[in-house]
């Protein structure tokens, strides 16, 4: 009996370990988003931490515009090995489309010797509040579909939370 209490104790512990590893457990202290304003056009944004298992960078981001519209992201580096993906599309958990942008495509380094080389692709799918904020207890899980290869991610039902207790719900001002 003791030996399965000890056996049932260290594989949940396992697990914690592993969902934690893969930022699926990750939440934030608020004043961890980053706040940047650009000079040239006004704008402000908002910057959570990474969410994404290295190497890969997977943030929540918010850009608030000159006339007061706040605009959210998902935004996504994915870094892998060669075949290039070309990433085309996201799909959340439901297979519905997320509105999605391709923003860099790099081919990296090629190490001949090893026989491989190493690309990164930063993408970016709209979404809403209302989006995120239907996800904070359930978290956001989406695929990226790519020509020569698929990546699942997953963000957090607390790290969502975090996020959107970061940025105003309003802009400044009451605009």
């Amino acid at each position: 009996m003791m030996i399965h209490k000890v056996l049932v104790l260290t594989a949940a512990l396992t697990l914690s370990a592993c969902v934690l590893q893969s930022g699926l457990g990750r939440s934030f202290a608020p004043e961890k988003v980053e706040v940047t304003t650009n000079s040239a056009d006004k704008s402000v944004t908002y910057l959570a931490p990474n969410a994404g298992k290295e190497p890969d960078v997977v943030r929540l981001r918010a850009t608030l515009d000159a006339k007061g519209l706040m605009a959210y992201d998902i935004y996504v580096e994915s870094v892998y090995r060669y075949p290039w993906r070309y990433y085309y599309a996201a799909l959340d958990a439901n297979g519905s489309s997320l509105p999605f942008g391709v923003l860099s495509v790099d081919i990296g380094t090629c190490v001949t010797s090893m026989g491989s080389c190493v690309g990164k692709e930063t993408v970016s799918m709209s979404v809403s509040r209302e989006f995120l904020l239907a996800r904070q207890e359930s978290g956001i899980s989406f695929k990226l579909y790519g020509k020569n290869g698929n990546q699942d991610f997953a963000i957090s039902g607390p790290y969502v939370k975090s996020f959107l207790q970061g940025v105003p719900a309003r802009a400044p001002g009451g605009k």
